[in-house]
């Protein structure tokens, strides 16, 4: 059952960040100036939303298996996707690493755009899978401590 929550977790995380690539970094700056065709642009969006879908899947999703509070899962859950996604920011900017010949690198490391998506989108996402940690923590059903039902006079 926690798999398949971490994997719908990731689902927003990726939608939103496509729409926030779209946002941040215009379709018609990455197709239109460049001689990319629509394949490659297109797939570069598609590729770095579903990454960002997956840092979201598995940080909410592999802190669903640790016994926390609901407020430690959600705060250690912003923490590593927002770590996990400046690190991937940096790689792909300053780095120069290409993902099977697309426009990521290219989309990362003209003009410091590496910075741009850390506060822009790698900040919101984070704070998003934080929020859906928590929620999903919020959800999970509680252990109750087992009652004794000994009276005095039993003893």
């Amino acid at each position: 059952m926690k798999v398949w929550r971490s994997i719908l977790i990731g689902i927003p995380s990726g939608v939103i960040c496509l729409g926030l690539l779209f946002l941040i970094y215009p379709w018609s700056t990455y197709y239109n100036n460049f001689t990319y065709g629509l394949k490659v642009t297109l797939g570069s969006y598609l590729l770095l939303s579903l990454l960002v879908g997956i840092v979201g899947s598995i940080t909410v999703g592999g802190l669903s298996f640790a016994k926390l509070s609901a407020l430690r899962k959600c705060a250690l859950s912003g923490v590593f996707s927002f770590a996990l996604l400046f690190t991937g920011s940096l790689l792909f900017g300053p780095g120069g690493i290409d993902l099977f010949d697309t426009r990521v690198g290219g989309i990362f490391f003209s003009e410091w755009k590496f910075v741009t998506f850390i506060g822009t989108v790698a900040l919101p996402i984070s704070i998003l899978n934080a929020i859906l940690a928590w929620w999903t923590a919020r959800r999970e059903p509680r252990k109750q401590k087992p009652t004794s039902t000994m009276q005095a006079k039993d003893l």
